[in-house]
């Protein structure tokens, strides 16, 4: 019994020693400079895998494991689950417009998954949740282990801000992100397929970008962005994550933004 005990503490040594030889804690010199300044001022965090989940970067590791609300990232699980259970037929399925006035213009109109992804409908991703039910979007939280699976703050938004009971770190959202890039979430590849091509938001000469932004808004000011996805370029395929926090006028469109001078730092955009 004593021989198991020490075998165990010498693995966890080494599994230990690996990890913080692991290119997330020891990239190349002055790489977290470069990577700071890419931030524009903001406090903030990026984890970067590549597909086979080999670390490529993680900076500010105190803010990646930190749990927060995901936001409007979270409309890539909604779609999931409502592709999977059938809330959504497919995504040129239409939804109608109630008529009520939304704040923002291209809300006010119908939709089909494929838009509401990329014009950020809340009220289209409000209604699946609906047709869903809390006590199917509770049974696929803890399938795909989301974050900390809470949705106990209400099913109208327990996703949408800190005033939500949702929490994910950034790290745990390359987690998931990384198990529905390959395609082993516990859904149909159908599904997961359908969302990933959804999540195609720009192209360069030399990459493809996919992701989804989420913007946090408190006291009437903008203080949290997210922008979470995929990359495929030449160099290779890659999931990552990032977050920005501040006092004001603080968006996902600004977290991708950074995402994509980091990106381009790293020679992958």
């Amino acid at each position: 019994m004593q021989v198991r005990t020490w075998k165990n503490v010498l693995c966890l040594f080494m599994s230990t020693y690996a990890i913080a030889l692991s290119p997330a804690m020891a990239a190349e010199p002055g790489t977290s400079e470069k990577v700071a300044k890419c931030f524009d001022g903001y406090k903030g965090t990026f984890v970067m895998r590549d597909a086979a989940g080999k670390p490529v970067l993680q900076y500010n590791d105190e803010l990646a494991s930190k749990p927060i609300s995901p936001c409007s990232t979270f409309k890539i699980v909604i779609g999931l689950i409502g592709l999977e259970t059938g809330a959504i037929k497919d995504e040129n399925k239409i939804e109608k417009w109630d008529g009520v006035k939304q704040p923002v213009d291209t809300w006010n109109k119908d939709h089909n998954l494929k838009s509401a992804m990329s014009e950020y409908v809340n009220w289209y991703f409000q209604r699946v949740s609906a047709k869903i039910g809390q006590k199917d979007l509770e049974k696929y939280l803890k399938l795909l282990h989301y974050g900390n699976e809470d949705m106990s703050s209400g099913i109208e938004d327990f996703w949408m801000s800190s005033a939500g009971s949702l929490r994910i770190s950034p790290a745990q959202q390359v987690d998931f992100l990384e198990r529905l890039y390959a395609e082993k979430l516990p859904l149909s590849a159908r599904s997961q397929q359908i969302v990933k091509k959804l999540m195609k938001c720009d192209e360069s000469p030399t990459a493809v970008l996919f992701g989804k932004t989420g913007t946090e808004q408190k006291d009437g000011q903008l203080v949290s962005g997210w922008f979470v996805g995929f990359l495929e370029s030449k160099k290779g395929n890659y999931v990552f994550a990032t977050h920005i926090d501040g006092t004001s006028r603080v968006t996902g469109a600004k977290a991708r933004e950074v995402s994509k001078k980091i990106l381009a730092e790293l020679g992958d955009w």
